[in-house]
């Protein structure tokens, strides 16, 4: 019998919430572009707090593999950009 969290059940959402905010951006619909920019500032704020994880782990001396590290650095990089983009698309 397998155990998933609720929070790992709620995490599984955000992928089919993703690829329907990306059709409706692609279609120049506003609820996509208020969905793409929700859910790129929860990504951003995802990979900040594993970046926090794992700071915390290499103060414990367990340091993270150099792959992940990059990894998550560049990931952190892309989706900062990516809410930058959002943010100065959106229109008053």
């Amino acid at each position: 019998m397998e155990i998933v969290s609720k929070d790992m059940a709620h995490e599984e959402r955000n992928i089919p919430a993703m690829i329907i905010a990306g059709i409706l951006t692609l279609r120049n619909n506003a609820i996509g572009y208020f969905l793409s920019a929700l859910l790129s500032i929860k990504l951003l704020t995802m990979l900040i707090s594993i970046t926090a994880m794992m700071v915390g782990m290499t103060n414990n001396g367990v340091p993270p593999t150099v792959v992940e590290t990059v990894l998550f650095g560049l990931f952190n990089i892309v989706a900062f950009v990516n809410v930058v983009f959002a943010i100065r698309s959106v229109r008053a």
